[in-house]
C-alpha cells in the first residue's frame, strides 16, 4: 500500500481525470523542453503548498503513522 504519492502522478492523474490522454498513454512532461520545465516547476511549487487531508477512515489514519 502507497503512503503518498508524487507530484507527476498527481498531474497524470488530473490529466485523465480531464480526459485529455489514454491511461496508457499520459506524458506529463510533454513534448518540449520547455513543457517538460512547466510541469516540474508546477510539481515542486504544488511540494511546497500542500492541499491538507484529514482523512476519514481508521484504516488511513494508521497507515499515515
Amino acid at each position: 500500500m502507497f503512503s503518498h504519492i508524487s507530484q507527476m502522478m498527481v498531474q497524470r492523474l488530473n490529466i485523465m481525470h480531464k480526459g485529455e490522454g489514454n491511461a496508457e498513454n499520459i506524458d506529463v512532461l510533454g513534448s518540449t523542453t520547455e513543457s517538460a520545465i512547466l510541469a516540474t516547476k508546477q510539481a515542486l511549487y504544488n511540494l511546497e503548498r500542500p492541499v491538507v487531508y484529514t482523512p476519514k477512515s481508521i484504516e488511513v489514519q494508521q497507515a499515515c503513522n
